[in-house]
C-alpha cells in the first residue's frame, strides 16, 4: 500500500471502479466474515488442529518441492518452466518492452 501512496499510481485511488469493486467482494464476504464471528472463528481452529497434526507427523519438511510435482499437473509445470525461461532471456534484451 505504501508504494501506490508513495508513487504516481494513487492516482487509481480515485476510480469509483476501485471503490466499487472492494464494496462488491465485501459485501460477498460479509456473510461468511459475520457466520465466523458468530461461531468464534471456528475455522481458524480447525486450520490450526490441521497444522498441529501435519508438525506431529512431520510432513511440513517436503512441503514446497511436493507443490511442483503433486498439486501441480505436468503441462502447468511445463508452462512454468517455459515463462520462466522466457523471462530471464528477455531480462537480457533491453530492447524489449
Amino acid at each position: 500500500m505504501g508504494v501506490v501512496l508513495l508513487t504516481a499510481t494513487r492516482r487509481y485511488l480515485r476510480s469509483p471502479w476501485l471503490w466499487a469493486g472492494a464494496g462488491l467482494a465485501l459485501l460477498l464476504f460479509l456473510p461468511n466474515l459475520i457466520w465466523q464471528a458468530q461461531h468464534q472463528f471456528i475455522s481458524l481452529d480447525f486450520l490450526g488442529d490441521i497444522h498441529e497434526g501435519d508438525i506431529a507427523w512431520g510432513r511440513t519438511s517436503d512441503y514446497l518441492p511436493e507443490q511442483l510435482y503433486i498439486a501441480n499437473n505436468p503441462f502447468t509445470l511445463i508452462l512454468w518452466v517455459a515463462g520462466l525461461i522466457f523471462f530471464f532471456a528477455r531480462q537480457g534484451n533491453s530492447s524489449g518492452p
